[in-house]
């Protein structure tokens, strides 16, 4: 006999069973939350565990899936011997069969032995198909399947595969076997994005991320942030500069590729490899805007050491394309932006608004280490040219081109991305029948996303609000206009 069977089991308190994954009060916590704070929440969240833990709900019943011919054999029974008899009778190959269950079997038999015998097919059944639950799917099952599978060979090579590569596919396949179908030629069928992402819902897709990065909090921002604009309001009224020589300048990378770092892979796998994350296939662009909303030329910069890695088009003239070993920009390429960009183009404004030559401009920039350098300054003072650096950790929120510009930029190339591998996709199933995954050789994406850029240019040029909304929305414009 057991001696356990004599003596009560001891239970810890719940506060003292989850107190090791609870924030001690006395912890690194207790610098910022006080610790009458953390012991409240400590004991509010032990009694939801408790909850939890003394839950008696159970869980859903286990349902049984019958085949097409068991309902189709079940329901000829109850056809011939009545509903309550069939389930007698099926009672021990299915014994948690329900009444109401057969008898919709009964009435479906019934229903398609009529059928058939309109139409002077045989009156037997021998199949009960169930009718399709859910959703109805948008496109056909043929081009569902088709596009399932080419998804998934697409992932298997470790493609990116994301809601845009979904769409951009779909479409192709369309576009190759029924266009009159799309929306856009007065068919019943739009791709968007909660469309892909159900599909890949549907395939069992789920979003993983290649890299983790996250944000840095700046204490005080708002005081950061009120310093940065006065010190942007003092130089423009002590120097008198007019909204046509305010320009905040930024660097982005773009992607010849268009892509997010997000891609969708089959639940449970342990491991997302995704060809092209963290590789060189990128350029730099550097962007600038004035305070009126105006998009000064593009400096674009190229991998390579040699002019060999440039694209074989012809950009525009008021441009600056150059290279670098690692496409980054640097101290030379600063300097070439403010000799064949900046300088130029402050001059021409002061020329267009009547001024001196050494009218005063101001600039915005960020502390990039390539870009605040002596010689970079000194090159500013020069052309009587005034400075405000973006505060540090602050470029997401206080630098005009990176609040407003950046992004639309890139959802711009997305799109040009997706309408060209759209056609590819139309060309292949064209060709053969079948679609691969596209090729995305340096070769071809190249020039393309040259192609591309000078779209955005003429984009950016053509929407001035864009660049006016991040003065405003970094706070610049009101505190200028106050």
């Amino acid at each position: 006999m057991a001696l356990y069977r004599f003596f009560k089991p001891v239970v810890k308190p719940i506060e003292e069973q989850v107190k090791p994954t609870l924030p001690s009060p006395d912890g690194d916590l207790s610098l910022i939350v006080p610790s009458s704070s953390i012991e409240a929440a400590n004991k509010k969240v032990a009694e939801v565990i408790e909850a939890n833990a003394c839950s008696t709900t159970s869980k859903r019943a286990t349902y049984i899936k019958y085949s097409a011919s068991d309902r189709a054999t079940i329901g000829n029974y109850a056809v011939q011997h009545g509903t309550s008899a069939a389930v007698k009778h099926f009672n021990k190959d299915f014994p948690n069969l329900n009444w109401s269950t057969v008898n919709d079997w009964k009435k479906s038999v019934v229903s398609q032995v009529k059928s058939n015998h309109a139409k002077g097919k045989d009156g037997r059944v021998v199949e009960l198909i169930p009718k399709k639950r859910g959703r109805p799917s948008l496109l056909s099952e043929e081009l569902t399947k088709d596009l399932m599978a080419y998804i998934r060979a697409l992932r298997e090579v470790g493609g990116t595969v994301n809601t845009a590569i979904v769409m951009s596919a779909a479409m192709g396949m369309i576009q190759q076997r029924d266009p009159t179908s799309l929306a856009c030629n007065g068919g019943h069928i739009t791709l968007e994005k909660n469309w892909a992402k159900y599909f890949l819902e549907k395939m069992s897709f789920v979003k993983r991320k290649g890299t983790t990065k996250s944000k840095v909090t700046v204490e005080h921002f708002e005081e950061v942030k009120q310093q940065y604009l006065l010190d942007i309001k003092a130089v423009v009224e002590m120097e008198e500069i007019p909204d046509e020589l305010i320009i905040n300048w930024d660097q982005t990378g773009i992607n010849y590729v268009p892509m997010s770092q997000w891609t969708m892979a089959e639940k449970g796998s342990k491991r997302v490899q995704i060809v092209g994350l963290n590789d060189k296939r990128q350029i730099t662009a550097l962007f600038g805007g004035s305070l009126p909303g105006d998009f000064l030329p593009i400096q674009l910069v190229y991998q390579g050491k040699t002019g060999k890695c440039l694209p074989k088009v012809d950009f525009p003239t008021s441009w600056h394309v150059t290279s670098t070993p690692n496409h980054w920009c640097n101290e030379a390429t600063m300097k070439s932006y403010l000799e064949v960009i900046l300088v130029p183009y402050v001059q021409e404004k002061r020329t267009a608004l009547g001024l001196p030559g050494t009218q005063p401009a101001l600039v915005i920039f960020d502390e990039f280490k390539g870009q605040f350098t002596d010689e970079i300054l000194m090159q500013l003072e020069e052309n009587n040219i005034f400075y405000v650096v973006v505060p540090a950790n602050c470029t997401d929120r206080l630098q005009p081109l990176d609040v407003s510009v950046n992004r639309p930029a890139k959802e711009f190339l997305r799109s040009k991305f997706g309408e060209w591998y759209a056609e590819k996709v139309a060309m292949q199933m064209k060709d053969a029948g079948s679609v691969t995954p596209i090729d995305l050789k340096l070769s071809e994406m190249k020039p393309i996303g040259a192609r591309w850029m000078m779209e955005l240019y003429d984009y950016f040029k053509a929407k001035p609000e864009i660049i006016i909304n991040g003065f405003k929305a970094a706070g610049i414009l009101n505190i200028l206009k106050s």
